[in-house]
């Protein structure tokens, strides 16, 4: 008898053994990011990326309903890093339920930004597009928080621009003068075809002056949100001037302006510079507001003119649009 309940103990063990825990297998949730024209950022100067999600929440999606999944940089080679130079890995550890979440974002951090909600510069953004068990975000500045349709237009549009001085109303000095306008006299055409971006949004425009000859001899000239309208820079011109255009555009008529280590600008005909327009970060800080941010609408050479030549600058948005997706998964 005892070896008759002997083994009808060991056969009740091993069938609680064979259904137990250690033959189940949990899910786990797993997350990946690529990325595609994403620059390097200097973390003392620009910030560092982060990437986001939002849960679905009673928050009516705003910022408090996104989670971090960590902040990261680029490296030289192109490769993601964390903010250390290692290796850099999403964390979902604040995702319970994937499928709870809406849509992903990745901001730029200033520098001494460590709180727990998205900055106000929205880099990327998408909304979740479901495969089987992942979630899929394709990420472009064509979703509606960042710039909406307003990308789309950048690639059809076109800039021109020629050299004069209206503020001295003095034509024999329009080789120290630059503006957007398709005519040298008023009424004044803008040059440029930009679509307006409402001050509501985290982007603007900026055009500068490169000289080619000198390290770090970018000269501002002014921050815009839209093509017919006059930039926040206004520096350098004759005062009092004796025409403003309504234009982005800039005289180089003071002496030693903007002055420190740049040389006065006295002939744009001289073949050594060249001409920017560039999407800024709006809510840029300190030194990084007088750099040029990496993604550049317009760009080329500044060749020689006469008065009032009307010259084409290149469109180069196509080859410098950002763009990255995330993926969550869950896996058995």
């Amino acid at each position: 008898m005892k070896i008759i309940f002997f083994l009808l103990f060991l056969t009740i063990s091993f069938l609680l053994l064979s259904c137990g825990d250690s033959n189940t297998t949990q899910p786990v949730n797993t997350a990946d990011i690529s990325v595609s024209n994403l620059k390097p950022l200097n973390s003392q100067i620009e910030g560092v990326y982060e990437a986001w999600v939002s849960i679905e929440t009673s928050f009516d999606h705003d910022d408090e309903a996104y989670r971090s999944l960590g902040r990261f940089n680029m490296s030289s080679s192109g490769s993601i890093v964390d903010t250390s130079g290692g290796a850099f890995n999403l964390n979902i550890g604040r995702i319970g339920n994937i499928n709870l979440t809406e849509d992903a974002l990745i901001t730029i951090e200033p520098p001494g930004d460590n709180d727990t909600l998205p900055g106000n510069i929205k880099f990327l953004g998408g909304a979740k597009n479901q495969q089987g068990n992942t979630l899929v975000f394709n990420l472009t500045m064509g979703y509606g928080e960042i710039l909406g349709n307003i990308s789309s237009q950048f690639s059809s549009a076109s800039a021109e621009y020629l050299l004069a001085s209206p503020s001295t109303g003095d034509t024999t000095q329009f080789n120290r003068g630059i503006w957007f306008s398709k005519t040298k006299n008023p009424p004044t055409v803008s040059g440029l075809t930009l679509p307006t971006i409402p001050d509501t949004l985290d982007w603007t425009y900026q055009a500068w002056v490169i000289d080619s000859t000198v390290n770090g001899g970018i000269y501002n000239i002014g921050r815009f949100n839209a093509s017919l309208e006059v930039d926040d820079y206004q520096l350098c011109q004759h005062t009092p001037p004796v025409q403003t255009w309504p234009v982005p555009g800039n005289d180089w008529i003071q002496p030693n302006c903007p002055g420190g280590v740049l040389p006065d600008i006295t002939n744009l005909n001289s073949g050594i510079y060249r001409l920017l327009i560039t999407l800024e970060p709006r809510f840029e800080q300190g030194t990084a507001l007088s750099k040029p941010f990496y993604i550049q609408l317009f760009y080329g050479n500044l060749p020689p003119s006469t008065y009032g030549t009307v010259l084409s600058l290149p469109n180069v948005s196509a080859g410098t649009m950002p763009s990255a997706v995330i993926r969550l998964s869950v896996s058995n």
